[in-house]
């Protein structure tokens, strides 16, 4: 990579158009895609979770510790991360900090959510099809 004489990069300054702001763009579209995973698992909290748990009430099936923590306590955790996470990133504004506060941590929590959810649920559809587990 060469650099100018201004010391800034040669093609990092060549290629940006005058009035495209990059830090915005980045922040926007950050900003939309955590609002869409949060918004997915505020539905897996709001309407999944409570079904799961009824169906597995019903069959008195038993669960495993996180899953359960899941079921009881899901709807204070997820708001309180929102919240959280909101601050952190009013105080460090950071593209790594943003990328793992907004992106990461609500996709982790989808996945936390789906699997401790969707597996009891499989195994619970497992033992009335018959099957047998080596």
């Amino acid at each position: 990579m060469s650099i100018a004489a201004d010391g800034s990069p040669i093609g990092n300054a060549a290629a940006r158009a005058p009035g495209e702001r990059p830090g915005l763009i980045f922040a926007v579209v950050t900003i939309a895609l955590s609002l869409f995973l949060w918004s997915v698992a505020e539905f897996q909290v709001l309407v999944l979770i409570p079904r799961v748990a009824k169906i597995l009430d019903e069959f008195r099936m038993r669960v495993s510790l996180t899953t359960e923590l899941v079921i009881n306590h899901a709807y204070w955790i997820l708001p309180a991360t929102i919240v959280l996470s909101v601050i952190v990133c009013i105080f460090l504004r950071s593209r790594w900090v943003w990328a793992l506060v907004l992106i990461a941590l609500p996709l982790c929590f989808n996945v936390v959510l789906l699997v401790n959810t969707h597996g009891p649920l499989l195994d619970l559809l497992d033992g009335l099809a018959g099957s047998v587990k080596k």
